[in-house]
């Protein structure tokens, strides 16, 4: 569906100012293409953002007792490795399988070898998202992650089509919330945002008969492995869900 000026005006973009508001940085989708050392290089493909990831994982997994960081970028890169591998399990997997994995290994952790001095070489957990927050003011929570709200970001299937999310929600580099957003003017607007998510996510509702919706190459069910949660918004409504929750609604304070 053509994008409008109603769904850009009166939905997307008061979304962005409440975030930025609450400390979120914004990027727009494509200028996270571009080269270092401003842009983050991100390929349509690729599921992470990579840079940034690379970078919150090295600056949260610390030695005890107060010491530095210890993980190089191959370690990094290691716990990133797990991490894009259990996503790709979507292939063999249910979406809401993977989903279950992944966030696993955020809460929890991914399996990495430890340092040789440190940790003798034994398999530690290396933290994607810093989650010691109790007791910390919001200024010194924007710290500890990396908040990103980013719109109109691009994203290329598996048959090498291309699909564009209105607004993606990255804690660390990972995609944790997407928002599917209409103007307030369309009819059924909230319905059809969450018809919208559900086919790009690869679960189709069940009596959603729209073809485009359940087309593969509309699909990038990798990308919502890490979702937690999924947003639907019509200028002051909104509906939510987790992959594996029905919509509930809501009306904009």
């Amino acid at each position: 569906m053509t994008r409008g000026t109603a769904e850009r005006d009166e939905t997307e973009q008061p979304v962005i100012d409440q975030l930025k508001a609450m400390g979120w940085r914004h990027v727009h989708g494509p200028d996270l293409s571009k080269a270092a050392p401003d842009g983050d290089e991100r390929a349509y493909s690729d599921l992470l953002l990579l840079k940034r990831l690379r970078a919150a994982v090295q600056r949260v997994n610390r030695l005890p007792g107060g010491g530095g960081a210890w993980m190089t970028d191959t370690d990094a890169d290691a716990a990133i490795d797990d991490l894009r591998r259990t996503a790709r399990n979507v292939a063999t997997t249910s979406l809401v399988a993977v989903n279950g994995e992944v966030t696993s290994r955020l809460i929890k952790g991914t399996p990495v070898t430890g340092d040789e001095e440190h940790h003798h070489g034994s398999t530690v957990h290396a933290q994607l998202i810093d989650w010691d927050l109790e007791g910390l003011d919001d200024a010194e929570i924007l710290k500890r992650n990396d908040f990103l709200v980013v719109n109109q970001l691009r994203v290329r299937t598996f048959d090498g089509a291309e699909i564009v999310l209105d607004l993606v929600l990255f804690v660390n580099g990972v995609p944790l919330v997407v928002i599917e957003c209409k103007g307030p003017d369309v009819k059924d607007a909230v319905g059809e945002a969450i018809r919208d998510l559900r086919g790009y996510a690869g679960v189709p509702i069940d009596d959603d008969d729209a073809c485009d919706r359940r087309d593969p190459r509309s699909q990038v069910p990798e990308f919502f492995a890490p979702v937690q949660l999924l947003v639907a918004a019509a200028g002051e409504h909104a509906a939510l869900e987790g992959l594996r929750q029905r919509a509930a609604g809501g009306t904009a304070g």
